[in-house]
């Protein structure tokens, strides 16, 4: 019974999700990687302190972190992660999320390097690359296979419907119908025709 609830309770999320404008669901990504992002530039900051054996304040460690963050996420803007918008249920966000990634990570990796004049920090900034990768890709893949999982449902409750009328709006209407395969028209019930 427990299972029930929670099953149905999931199947509802996923169908709300499923149903919010592209412009939502594609600040619902960017949010998700942003925390994400800034979660492993603080995890980044905080390995540099053990490996170089200093101590970063922790101002500065937030400012380094959210820095590192928007420069990810500019890069990821640029490089069109978010730009085609593939369905989560296309294992193609595969390619997208290793492009965009390896690309931040070349250039903060250089860019860094150049900065801080330590050739250590590249090694570090490519773990941490595998590290947002995966990341990235487990929650796409993850998110993705829960709206599948919920679709499949959701695409077997077909809502049968009769149209009254046949003129242009009723055939405008079915169309439109058409296009949402959880509405199925029947028929149409005109006094006309």
């Amino acid at each position: 019974r427990r299972t029930m609830i929670i099953e149905s309770a999931f199947r509802r999320v996923a169908a709300r999700l499923i149903d919010l404008s592209r412009a939502f669901k594609l600040s619902i990504a960017i949010t998700i990687d942003a925390i994400l992002t800034f979660g492993v530039s603080l995890f980044g900051v905080k390995v540099y302190e053990v490996l170089c054996a200093c101590v970063v304040s922790s101002p500065v460690s937030l400012v380094l972190s959210l820095t590192f963050a928007a420069a990810c996420l500019g890069i990821f803007l640029l490089t069109g992660l978010y730009r085609p918008m593939l369905r989560y249920r296309d294992t193609l966000i595969i390619f997208s999320v290793l492009a965009s990634t390896t690309v931040a990570a070349v250039l903060l990796g250089f860019g860094l390097s150049v900065v801080l004049e330590r050739s250590s920090v590249v090694p570090m900034v490519g773990i941490l690359w595998l590290g947002l990768m995966a990341l990235m890709l487990a929650w796409r893949l993850i998110g993705g296979s829960f709206l599948n999982w919920a679709n499949r449902d959701l695409a077997r409750r077909v809502t049968r419907v009769a149209i009254y009328g046949a003129g242009r709006a009723g055939i405008a209407l079915a169309e439109a119908m058409d296009r949402d395969a959880r509405r199925d028209v029947l028929c149409f019930i005109d006094d006309n025709r």
